[in-house]
């Protein structure tokens, strides 16, 4: 050995010249055409994959398919990317045999694809164990799913065998698809319940909402009616029998014992209202019946009044003077034989509309006489009330003698 520390081998038995694996000393250089002829022999060696179009070395390997169909050269790295993209070679769509997926593909990914090929060529499940190639038989379906254990005869994993899950059995195994069901139905009741209960709190809000608006409308005719009431005059005609009718307050049904008739005061209709509630179909018919009521009610002559009053007790024919109650009303108690009775008069009234009042039709029957000692009997019926002295008086009626 020299101090270069460069191994030199003498063989005896050989010729040093002939051996393959003779040293050359490092003085000696390569001539120019033995470099050339090296470069030569490198660029020649050279090859290119058809996929990735890269330039590799002899010493990187040249995998192509087992198939006279297909001449095309592939790197590792583009195989195995064919592999998984489809299994066929992306140019002439020649299929890669196993024994080219053997030598490119890991144990793991080769035995991960003939599991798939033999459990779609048999109908069966997969062993989920990576290195075990074992198949398991599919679990019948029950209604409702429920997880099924079946065992791996090659490895003896326990499996789920639903198609849906295939995955290694657990204590209290609960299959995804099982349990992601239930949520569903679970989330659905409460959507449900919610809508639900949003739809009974909608029908009570309107349910409210209708009884406020009846309600209100109940207490807007009550008013209405009773504004009306209060407008309209005190005395109207009745109207079966037109005799002449006070009204002396509250709800606006009179009711006639003489014609046995119960009606509205206000709009004047027989069986259409009901108390503090005016049922008039149309504001404008209203208005037009009051009217033409008023109107019978201010022009009727004194003579009418009297024809209408014929027929009618003294007991009624108290209400055939009209009374109006805007300006200041006197009380006069009437003495009768049979009893006593309380009218109302204004002060204006005269003493013929009391001895009216009190006989009737004939004023001549009828002897009015203030109830005090001294008292003349009271004969000039021109004279009103207030002059005669006789506001919230006692006054005697009695038949004059034949």
């Amino acid at each position: 050995m020299s101090g270069g520390g460069v191994y030199e081998f003498d063989l005896e038995s050989e010729d040093s010249s002939d051996s393959e694996y003779s040293m050359v000393s490092p003085d000696e250089t390569l001539d120019e055409a033995s470099l050339t002829e090296i470069e030569t022999y490198v660029q020649a060696s050279r090859w290119q994959c058809d996929v990735c179009f890269d330039t590799l070395c002899e010493f990187d390997t040249r995998w192509n398919i087992q198939d006279s169909r297909c001449k095309h050269k592939f790197c590792r790295r583009c195989l195995t990317g064919c592999i998984q993209w489809a299994g066929k070679c992306p140019w002439d769509g020649v299929a890669i045999p196993p024994v080219a997926e053997c030598g490119v593909l890991s144990s793991s990914d080769f035995i991960f694809r003939e599991k798939c090929r033999a459990s779609k060529r048999t109908g069966r499940l997969m062993c989920p164990i990576e290195v075990c190639t074992g198949l398991v038989h599919v679990a019948w379906e029950k209604s409702p799913p429920q997880p099924s254990k079946h065992i791996c005869l090659k490895c003896g994993t326990g499996v789920c065998a639903r198609r849906a899950c295939g995955v290694p059995w657990t204590n209290g195994h609960q299959c995804a698809d099982i349990i992601a069901a239930d949520a569903e139905r679970q989330a659905a009741a409460e959507r449900a319940a919610a809508e639900a209960a949003e739809a009974a709190a909608e029908r009570r809000a309107a349910q409210r909402q209708a009884a406020t608006v009846q309600w209100n409308s109940g207490n807007n005719s009550m008013d209405h009616t009773m504004r009306r009431l209060k407008a309209a005059p005190c005395i109207r005609p009745c109207p079966t029998c037109g005799v002449m009718v006070e009204h002396g307050g509250g709800c606006n049904m009179m009711y006639h014992n003489t014609c046995s008739t119960r009606w509205c005061f206000v709009c004047l209709r027989i069986g259409t209202c009901s108390d503090y509630h005016c049922k008039a179909s149309a504001e404008g018919q209203e208005g037009e019946t009051l009217r033409s009521a008023d109107a019978v009610v201010q022009d009727e002559s004194q003579s009418q009044v009297e024809v209408s009053l014929r027929s009618v007790p003294i007991a009624e024919a108290v209400h055939a003077v009209y009374v109006d109650h805007s300006k200041p009303v006197v009380k006069i108690r009437v003495c009768f034989n049979d009893g006593s009775k309380e009218v109302c008069l204004n002060e204006e009234h005269t003493i013929g509309d009391l001895r009216h009042m009190c006989s009737g039709t004939d004023h001549a029957n009828i002897e009015l006489k203030a109830r005090f000692p001294g008292a003349l009997p009271l004969t000039d019926d021109g004279l009103s009330l207030k002059a005669a002295g006789l506001l919230n008086a006692v006054v005697i009626a009695r038949p004059l003698k034949p």
